[in-house]
């Protein structure tokens, strides 16, 4: 009964609409919505189908292609469709042609049938786009993705120029070396080491490298120094060889020997104003003898000893710790600016990929301030004091650089923590430990300027039973009242001390009283 019933309800409804009759698609979706399990389901979905597939030919647009296939995924046109639809997409990226449209294209269908073709050009688009950059960057990329693509030599040549025009100090020069073996530019970046090697060698006066890379300018710097602190066993051994050098060693041996008396008041004169002065090897194990030995390299401008000097800035006795920070910066203001430069550029290219720890640390900031690089140094520092709490350079220099208002009252909160840590630790006889906590409260209190830690200084203060001052060295007015004797000997000898004092010696006075004795002696 219940059949029949359906029967004739289905023979009363309205009949469905041919294809092309108006607004067929309507009556379809209604006829679908209102039941889409219905006897005439089936037929109105075919229907609607073959109308929509219809719509979309005429229509022969990418839009009209997606919405058939979404709308009709098992259509027996799904193949033709999506044959059409990538067909449309490929002529629009073809015809746009940019990388935007082509990767698009390649996003949609990364397996249609002109997936490769459309490869080609994006690389052959991006690879334009590399080489009007002219960046190393850019240039790298493309390479990185596009092993197997056309243009790879150009790529490579291109990279090759780039690199080489980013590059302009030794660093740089070996590393475009060690990344183009092969490259365009090998014979001039090995050449230009070459020169760098040499020059950093004479501003270092490294006598051993210099024989090693051009005897010429190793018997230049030898002749200099012997010269300039009238050495007469350096000068003979000059004159014997057979250099540029030997006939004006011989003259001033010469001179040296015809008035022995005068000759060695000029050179005892010549030998206390000399820089870098002699210094021991070793340091001593006493803190204080060790953190004095420390100073004394820094007054001698012994830049050798740079690299052992910021290896005490580890030293568990802050004594020592603070000596080393502050000779290793003395030294740095001390030497001439070629060589500050090249030595804590050295020290900062050994040290930098290591720094772990606090004194390492310290370390890279202190190399980093020398170099003018107040940024770096300040987050270097940072990072020392927050990893070495314990470390008085790292502390002590955290709270010297830092520049922000909110954080300059924690760094000074932290190193009157560390001053009082030295006070409690120490005994009354660890007078160079006590000496370092009343540095730092001292400079705490300056920066906190409140009444509790000026209190606090004090008392550590009190504790400090000697003056903790730095140890004496060679005074500075003998040094001044050896350039007098120079200068005023009016002698040739005394010319070349002079004219090094002249060029490179940090005390002001020295140096002028210098400066007006070669200026007298061209007049």
């Amino acid at each position: 009964m219940r059949k029949l019933l359906v029967l004739l309800l289905c023979s009363c409804a309205a009949p469905l609409p041919r294809p092309d009759e108006p607004g067929a698609s309507d009556a379809y979706r209604a006829e679908l919505a209102r039941n889409p399990k219905g006897p005439r389901a089936r037929e109105a979905r075919e229907r609607l189908e073959q109308v929509q597939w219809e719509a979309a030919r005429r229509a022969h647009g990418i839009f009209a292609y997606r919405r058939f296939a979404e709308e009709f995924p098992d259509s027996r046109h799904r193949v033709e469709a999506r044959q059409l639809l990538e067909g449309l997409r490929w002529a629009e990226a073809e015809r746009d042609g940019s990388s935007v449209a082509l990767s698009g294209y390649l996003a949609d269908e990364p397996r249609g049938a002109h997936s490769a073709q459309a490869w080609t050009m994006l690389s052959a688009v991006r690879l334009g786009a590399a080489l009007g950059d002219r960046s190393p960057r850019a240039l790298r990329q493309w390479l990185d993705e596009n092993p197997g693509a056309a243009g790879r030599e150009r790529a490579l040549a291109a990279l090759d120029e780039a690199e080489w025009r980013a590059v302009s100090d030794a660093a740089g020069w070996q590393g475009y070396l060690e990344a183009h073996p092969d490259g365009a530019h090998r014979g001039e970046a090995q050449a230009k080491l070459d020169a760098a090697a040499l020059e950093a060698a004479e501003v270092l006066e490294e006598e051993r490298k210099l024989l090693a890379l051009d005897q010429g300018a190793a018997d230049r710097v030898a002749y200099q120094r012997a010269a300039a602190l009238l050495d007469e066993g350096k000068l003979a051994s000059i004159a014997r060889r057979s250099g540029a050098q030997a006939r004006d060693a011989a003259r001033a041996l010469a001179a040296l020997r015809r008035d022995s008396r005068r000759a060695g008041l000029l050179e005892s004169a010549a030998q206390k104003l000399f820089l870098p002065r002699p210094s021991l090897n070793e340091l001593p194990e006493a803190a204080p003898d060790r953190a004095g030995a420390l100073l004394g390299w820094a007054a001698a401008l012994d830049g050798e000893r740079l690299h052992r000097i910021l290896a005490e800035l580890s030293s568990p006795r802050a004594e020592v710790s603070m000596a080393a920070l502050d000779a290793s910066e003395q030294l740095l203001r001390g030497l001439p600016a070629a060589e500050a430069r090249l030595r804590a550029e050295r020290e900062l290219s050994a040290v930098s990929s290591l720094a772990q720890d606090g004194p390492q640390l310290t370390a890279v900031a202190l190399l980093q301030l020398a170099l003018g690089r107040e940024a770096q140094a300040l987050a270097a520092a940072r990072e020392a004091a927050g990893r070495a709490p314990r470390c008085a350079p790292a502390v002590w220099l955290a709270a010297r650089l830092e520049i922000e208002p909110a954080l300059r009252p924690i760094a000074a909160q932290n190193l009157r923590a560390q001053a009082r840590a030295l006070a409690s630790a120490h005994t009354d006889e660890a007078a160079g430990e006590l000496c370092a906590a009343k540095r730092a409260a001292d400079r705490a209190a300056e920066l906190l300027g409140t009444a509790e830690s000026r209190a606090e200084a004090a008392t550590i203060g009190l504790r400090a039973t000697q003056a903790c001052a730095a140890p004496q060295h060679p005074s500075a007015e003998e040094r001044r009242e050896a350039a007098r004797q120079l200068a005023d000997a009016r002698s040739p000898l005394a010319r070349a001390a002079l004219a090094r004092a002249a060029a490179r010696d940090p005390d002001p006075v020295v140096k002028s009283i210098a400066q007006e004795a070669l200026a007298s002696a061209r007049r």
